[in-house]
């Protein structure tokens, strides 16, 4: 991940307050600030007991994503005929 912060591809936000706030310092403590941010899976297992891994896919998705996809390079797939 730091690399790609390095290289400009991707950006971090910290959407905790619902507002996409980018994190800032270098790659470093912004990984560390994703980490600390994050909820365990501990935290997961409280919210969705049945479930926790699925919890923490749907945040990281739906809710909390903390990489602005729109910011995620364009990757050409293609299918071979």
């Amino acid at each position: 991940m730091e690399e790609l912060l390095n290289d400009g591809s991707i950006r971090l936000h910290d959407y905790t307050d619902g507002i996409g706030i980018p994190l800032t310092g270098t790659s470093k403590e912004q990984v560390q600030k994703l980490k600390d941010i994050w909820p365990t899976l501990e935290d997961a297992q409280a919210i969705w007991p049945e479930d926790p891994w699925y919890y923490l896919e749907w945040l990281w998705w739906d809710i909390a994503c903390p990489i602005d996809l729109a910011d995620l390079p364009n990757i050409d797939i293609y299918e071979q005929a």
